[in-house]
């Protein structure tokens, strides 16, 4: 099924528009309510990730600062694994 086929542009309406402001939304997002639903998920896991991001590059850097270039890749080899695994895959 194509994405473009979700919501129907020219499908009659239910009658006339109701008067109350959350009756006239929901009358007017009729049969879109999959494509919204998937769009706020979409959205809530974008948003996630972004703040997952912003953590572990906080997590790297106060790494970074807090020890020394002699063995910081041995000493921190778990935390850049994971962190290399969540850019290159996952994000």
């Amino acid at each position: 099924m194509k994405i473009s086929a979700w919501i129907e542009p020219f499908r009659p309406a239910d009658g006339p528009p109701p008067r109350t402001l959350a009756a006239f939304f929901a009358w007017g997002l009729s049969g879109s309510w999959p494509a919204m639903l998937l769009a706020t998920v979409l959205s809530v896991v974008a948003g996630v990730l972004e703040v997952l991001t912003a953590l572990m590059l906080g997590k790297v850097i106060d790494v970074t600062t807090d020890a020394g270039p002699d063995g910081f890749f041995v000493t921190n080899a778990g935390l850049l694994t994971l962190f290399a695994i969540f850019f290159i895959v996952i994000r």
